[in-house]
């Protein structure tokens, strides 16, 4: 049996019914995918046959960083070893920026959005299945959340636990966290985002600034949307090479994407408090990314 094979059959999900509720209150499930990797479609579209209704389920065509306008030209690109590297980063921010563009334009209200290396763990479907009363009474609570990951890696920043739900699993809200292959975003932050994330034509200097689409999430929906998380992560990534970064994810490094949050429960008053605390530091990081942005406009990525 191959890798691939031993990593499906150990972490392949349970089924939910199609017409659960939860999927009522999702209009579209859309997966990005590059045209170079039909076997990366072909994977997802056979993991979720059985839990996303097949009606809700869309591909959205990635785009390849090495395509864009300006890449391999100075004065960002100098034959810098990470050049690919850079131009994962950019091709993955112009991709979530095109599904959000599809997202608004269709008049969707709440999707799901995947990446193609997308891996489902044992415990989604039953999880999932109450996640929709669980976001349904935590918007009493937190009336403007507006993304909620299903997976990610802990970026640092504050936490606090809301709720407990199936198999362990709990709902906590965050200022942010790290990956972007699944996450959930409602429609009330498609016009700001739109309006914050480049499009081709100033791609560069932005990525060079913000340096990841991921980063950027973390470092800014928080100051004015409400940011939650299912933790442990129910949606990891599959092993293998990474479009993005250039390097093979071990099997073994999986995990990382299913973080244990801890469950610490604050009031409002002390959540604000150690927001506050929390963005000055984002802020002192910002400058210094600004600066880093500076050396790649005179030494390139």
């Amino acid at each position: 049996m191959s890798n691939e094979q031993r990593e499906t059959s150990a972490t392949s999900p349970r089924t939910l019914p199609r017409h659960s509720s939860f999927w009522s209150h999702i209009d579209a499930v859309l997966a990005i995918n590059l045209d170079s990797r039909p076997d990366r479609r072909e994977r997802l579209e056979s993991a979720v046959a059985d839990i996303i209704p097949p009606e809700k389920f869309h591909r959205i065509p990635g785009i390849y960083g090495k395509n864009i306008p300006g890449f391999g030209q100075r004065p960002w690109f100098r034959d810098g070893k990470r050049d690919s590297n850079w131009a994962g980063r950019a091709g993955c921010t112009l991709s979530h920026r095109r599904a959000i563009l599809r997202a608004r334009d269709a008049g969707w209200r709440s999707i799901l959005l995947l990446e193609d290396d997308a891996l489902l763990t044992p415990c989604f479907a039953s999880v999932i299945g109450s996640l929709d009363t669980v976001l349904r009474e935590t918007t009493g609570h937190i009336p403007d959340w507006a993304v909620c990951y299903l997976g990610f890696t802990w970026s640092g920043g504050p936490s606090r636990f809301l709720v407990e739900m199936d198999e362990g699993h709990a709902l906590h809200q965050i200022c942010g966290g790290l990956c972007t292959h699944a996450y959930l975003l409602r429609d009330m932050t498609y016009d700001w985002l739109l309006e914050q994330l480049p499009d081709e034509h100033v791609i560069w200097p932005w990525i060079a600034r913000h340096r990841a689409i991921d980063r950027w999430y973390s470092y800014n929906l928080y100051r004015r949307f409400g940011v939650l998380a299912v933790s442990p992560g129910i949606v990891s990534q599959h092993s293998g090479h990474s479009d993005i970064t250039g390097r093979t994810l071990q099997e073994s490094e999986s995990g990382l994407f299913k973080t244990t949050l801890p469950p610490v429960v604050l009031t409002d008053t002390a959540w604000v408090r150690q927001v506050c605390r929390h963005s000055l530091h984002v802020r002192c990081r910002e400058l210094c990314d600004w600066a880093r942005a500076l050396g790649k406009r005179l030494g390139g990525f």
